[in-house]
């Protein structure tokens, strides 16, 4: 750190992960999952000054033996996840703070990464035979990982008032690791309100009450689901959304003593 207020920190780090109970549970016989193994590497330059302040942070996560679902299942029709040699996550994060006034705040983050795996089979059943088909994919995108996300928060204050606008942005998410459009989940964007009145009485105690709005804007997503694919004649794909909440409003009320 200089007297310019600008740090710059790096590191490197080593962590392993042993499997889930379910994954020895559901593994066929004689397949012994292995403990995942992550070697992280980061760089990060920040910057403060008066009334702001930013930072933007480099990192790379190698991994050994990542745990994923490939589509295949057991003896008993349970999904299981399988080691793959290689994978690796690296991106670039971006925060930043500006308060310009005494009555506002500005913050925000943002990311872009690229998440992969190196090459893994991918189990495709033939139920009308009894076959499976197995097929190599390489370098496709990790399942559940968005290549961008984005938050922004507009603080306001108002004496003994706080209102804060919410928005949010989350990138296209793969349901599986095959990096297929149709299996995937589309990008979303979200807007929450929230207003705040807190007081502090004479005897010291302390009240807060709160009116929220998420989803503001009344959006139509999904954050989450799951997929299938078999071969029964052709090869059919069976996609499972999970829709979340609409316009929604939550009244909340804290008392300190």
């Amino acid at each position: 750190r200089n007297k310019a207020g600008l740090n710059i920190l790096s590191s490197i780090g080593r962590s392993n992960s042993q499997p889930f109970r379910d994954d020895f549970i559901n593994e066929p016989a004689g397949q012994t999952p292995l403990a995942e193994q992550l070697t992280d590497l980061e760089f990060e330059v920040q910057k403060n000054a008066v009334n702001w302040s930013a930072s933007a942070g480099l990192y790379h996560m190698q991994y050994k033996d990542q745990l994923v679902l490939t589509g295949a299942l057991n003896d008993v029709g349970a999904a299981i996840r399988t080691n793959v040699r290689q994978s690796f996550r690296q991106g670039i994060e971006l925060q930043g703070a500006w308060k310009p006034v005494s009555f506002f705040k500005w913050s925000g983050n943002l990311s872009f990464s690229r998440n992969r795996i190196k090459d893994f089979e991918y189990v495709l059943y033939d139920y009308e035979n009894g076959t499976a088909l197995l097929k190599t994919f390489r370098n496709t995108p990790i399942s559940f990982s968005p290549n961008s996300i984005g938050f922004t928060d507009f603080e306001f204050l108002f004496h003994e008032f706080t209102l804060n606008l919410t928005g949010k942005y989350v990138g296209r998410q793969f349901m599986d690791n095959t990096g297929d459009k149709e299996k995937s989940i589309d990008p979303y964007k979200l807007a929450n309100a929230s207003l705040a009145w807190k007081n502090t009485l004479k005897n010291g105690t302390f009240i807060q009450l709160q009116v929220q709005i998420f989803n503001l804007t009344d959006v139509k997503y999904s954050s989450n689901g799951y997929t299938y694919s078999y071969i029964y004649g052709d090869t059919v794909t069976e996609n499972f959304y999970y829709p979340q909440s609409g316009r929604h409003f939550m009244l909340s009320c804290r008392i300190d003593w």
